[in-house]
């Protein structure tokens, strides 16, 4: 029974992927992005993509990730310089259920659960927001911090 189930799963997925493939434009910067976000995956290691702005990248990998049947999550990283907004953010493309007066502590613990607890990708456009905005040799640089220990020290299969 449960052979059929997982049959009837994957059968569903080809279908609903290849309905959203239908119709679909690559271009040469879709297809450098796609290459780079399937070798990220397969290699289960942190990739940056990088590139000249306004030729299409955070376009491509939202594609990318919209075609990996929830396998992959596109996270735009908020420019703010609050902890908040920035789980807010990250629980957000993850489907946690969240409300506008979660506090940081519980963000963060229901985010870690999620990613520790599967095996999904991460791509988070505008990844440069990480790092603090009003750097000086003291900045404790927080939302790295979080990706370091949180994620990768903690073997979770979180890429970038």
């Amino acid at each position: 029974m449960a052979a059929a189930s997982a049959a009837a799963v994957r059968a569903f997925r080809a279908g609903w992927l290849a309905e959203r493939a239908a119709g679909r434009v690559e271009t040469g910067v879709g297809r450098r992005i796609g290459a780079a976000l399937d070798y990220t995956r397969s290699a289960r290691t942190l990739t940056i993509i990088d590139g000249p702005a306004r030729i299409g990248k955070s376009f491509a990998a939202r594609a990318w990730c919209e075609a990996s049947a929830g396998l992959a999550c596109y996270v735009e990283t908020p420019c703010s310089v609050d902890e908040t907004s920035f789980l807010h953010r990250l629980a957000q493309a993850l489907g946690v259920s969240i409300n506008l007066k979660s506090r940081a502590l519980d963000l963060r613990l229901r985010v870690e659960e999620v990613l520790q607890g599967g095996d999904l990708m991460l791509v988070m456009d505008e990844a440069h927001y990480l790092w603090p905005q009003g750097r000086s040799s003291d900045t404790v640089p927080g939302r790295v911090n979080f990706v370091n220990t949180t994620l990768i020290n903690s073997a979770c299969r979180w890429h970038w």
